[in-house]
């Protein structure tokens, strides 16, 4: 008997605790990215009256206490949401799951459209942990909560939609979306995994896609009532904003480097945001004055043709015989990033005509033979659609 009473006394703790830990209170503070907010009042126990810094108020009425549901009520300090969006009657989910402690709006197909997190700082030191976050750029979307104010800094719907999948690549997701499939190719962190179904996402992540989501929900709405200019703008930045910093690497024994790093930046940004190694055709010596050669990037280009300056990355020359150059190629992905071309590399002496919109590639095939190729884009893809030869001298022997 005596057993079953602790039994059921521990079972009662259980259930208390559940029911406090889901169950906000009179002076808990939330910060959703601009506005601390405070709980100034819990009203018969069932309404929370909650104040914002700037006089901004929020009442939520309780749903179920046991698994942290509440909905946005008005009053008469606010005849509307204070919430950008929000709606009366909208689910407010208060979540304490992974170490997190949260409220969740959600719209009515259940995706979070706004968050705050529970803390116990005063607002200046908020803004200073907010600033923090809007300029954290590496892997913040899968180990920090965030809030609508940061995404509102993302330049474009298209880096919103990169950010959500960033999460699942860092978790080996394979794409079917080719673009980005390729794009997280081209990340150095990423390892495709062989089963996408076998990817947990922890509550973060969870919310955060959800979050970003809606954030792309609201930009699609924007644009679609002619509103797309900014985004437009902002991505042109970008590229226009760019510089490249490169070094030559994998220093050999009888002093030859044996490759190169290009990193690229935006201006006002710390980390890069194009990060490629590549080996050299042909090794350069290290007392060389090639090593400082201003051929190793070339950011002028527009090797695609739409208009955009592209990249070359210088891979060395061959002079024997008949000088033959070699170079890497990215072009710019209006989703705001460079896109290897897979066969450039193999592009001998590639010379970029803009008004015919083709490349063209020259080079000796034989002792007394010139193959002249022309490259042109098709579907996205650089494809081989003439190959000619012509002798190099018109008598031989």
């Amino acid at each position: 008997m005596k057993q079953l009473f602790y039994i059921l006394f521990g079972i009662l703790i259980c259930i208390t605790c559940k029911v406090q830990a889901q169950t906000i209170h009179k002076g808990d503070r939330f910060w959703d990215g601009e506005t601390l907010w405070q709980v100034d009042a819990i009203y018969g126990g069932q309404t929370v009256f909650m104040v914002g810094t700037g006089e901004v108020y929020l009442s939520l009425e309780v749903v179920d206490t046991n698994r942290g549901e509440y909905k946005l009520v008005p009053s008469s300090e606010a005849d509307e949401p204070s919430i950008p969006g929000a709606k009366f009657g909208w689910r407010v989910q208060y979540i304490r799951q992974d170490g997190m402690n949260f409220l969740a709006i959600r719209k009515p197909d259940g995706d979070a459209m706004w968050s705050m997190v529970l803390t116990p700082d005063n607002e200046t030191n908020c803004r200073a942990q907010q600033e923090n976050i809007d300029n954290d750029k590496d892997y913040i979307a899968s180990n920090t909560l965030l809030n609508r104010h940061y995404l509102s800094l993302i330049p474009s719907r298209d880096k919103l939609r990169l950010l959500r999948n960033e999460i699942l690549a860092r978790h080996g997701y394979r794409f079917q979306a080719k673009d980005l499939q390729n794009y997280f190719n081209s990340r150095s962190w990423y390892k495709p995994g062989n089963d996408n179904s076998a990817i947990r996402l922890n509550i973060i992540e969870q919310h955060n896609i959800q979050l970003i989501k809606s954030e792309e929900a609201d930009r699609s709405k924007d644009e679609a009532s002619g509103n797309q200019q900014q985004d437009e703008k902002s991505i042109s930045s970008i590229r226009e904003n760019y510089y490249f910093v490169s070094e030559l690497n994998n220093l050999t024994d009888d002093g030859r480097y044996g490759g190169i790093l290009v990193k690229g930046y935006v201006i006002g940004e710390a980390s890069s945001y194009f990060e490629r190694q590549h080996d050299l055709e042909i090794w350069v010596d290290a007392d060389s004055q090639s090593v400082t050669d201003t051929r190793w990037v070339n950011d002028t280009e527009d090797i695609n043709f739409d208009g955009i300056p592209d990249l070359q990355i210088f891979l060395g020359l061959n002079a024997v015989g008949r000088v033959e150059e070699f170079y890497a190629g990215y072009v710019w992905n209006p989703l705001g990033y460079f896109e290897e071309v897979k066969n450039y590399a193999d592009i001998i002496n590639p010379i970029v005509d803009s008004e015919s919109k083709t490349i063209t590639s020259t080079f000796r095939s034989d002792i007394n033979e010139l193959t002249i190729c022309t490259y042109a884009w098709k579907n996205g893809d650089l494809e081989l659609i003439q190959e000619e030869k012509d002798k190099i001298f018109d008598e031989y022997e």
